[in-house]
């Protein structure tokens, strides 16, 4: 019988699509649109005086944040991309070590094919660096993955009761004392006598002397 399928995966194969498009592009293609994702950012961050003047114009330091950025878009890419492979891994609320060896080697095994197939774009390399990022990222991704799902299940059946995890005060329930109470009976047909003896014991003591007399 051939299995219902999952859904979850197209996710994933429309990232893979995404991630390969980025990887198949030419060393002068990929380095051009690094520059202009770099000089856009530190011409934003230099327009509200979080960088130096001249920042633009000095070329170690853009070769430093260019790099800095590469990195960081591979991490964002596999993070993404670990979240979709978790996802399709899950079975219901189960998040057993199946989900993630699988989906981490997934990871870890698309970032080494997106690596050998830069070696066969013009100006592409093979990077150990960029192997280790993307690992990283997907690691990331598929542990963010299963705490917001987690969190989510969390709130939706514990109620007001899931927010003292994530600090929202709650009031402290009243507390009812629990006393212990003695039934105190008489030969003559009257209403049972119901009182707490912890509070007045004497009391108790002397209607019961009473009713026995």
């Amino acid at each position: 019988m051939i299995k219902k399928f999952n859904k979850a995966w197209i996710g994933v194969i429309v990232w893979m699509v995404v991630i390969f498009l980025f990887s198949a592009q030419g060393g002068e293609a990929s380095s051009a649109l690094s520059q202009s994702i770099t000089e856009f950012v530190v011409g934003k961050l230099q327009a509200v005086h979080l960088l130096p003047a001249g920042s633009l114009h000095n070329m170690t330091f853009m070769g430093h944040i260019e790099a800095w950025l590469r990195q960081l878009a591979h991490f964002g890419l596999f993070m993404i991309l670990g979240m979709f492979i978790a996802n399709a891994f899950r079975v219901g609320r189960s998040f057993g070590w199946k989900l993630w060896v699988f989906s981490l080697l997934f990871c870890v095994g698309y970032a080494l094919v997106d690596e050998i197939m830069q070696r066969f774009s013009p100006g592409r390399a093979f990077q150990l660096i960029d192997i280790l990022t993307d690992a990283c990222g997907g690691f990331f991704g598929i542990l963010l993955y299963i705490g917001l799902v987690k969190l989510y299940y969390k709130i939706r059946d514990g109620g007001k009761d899931a927010f003292n995890d994530i600090g929202v005060k709650k009031e402290p329930k009243q507390h009812i004392p629990h006393y212990n109470a003695k039934h105190v009976y008489c030969d003559i047909p009257v209403h049972l006598v119901f009182v707490t003896k912890d509070k007045h014991p004497i009391l108790v003591d002397q209607i019961a002397q009473l009713l026995r007399n």
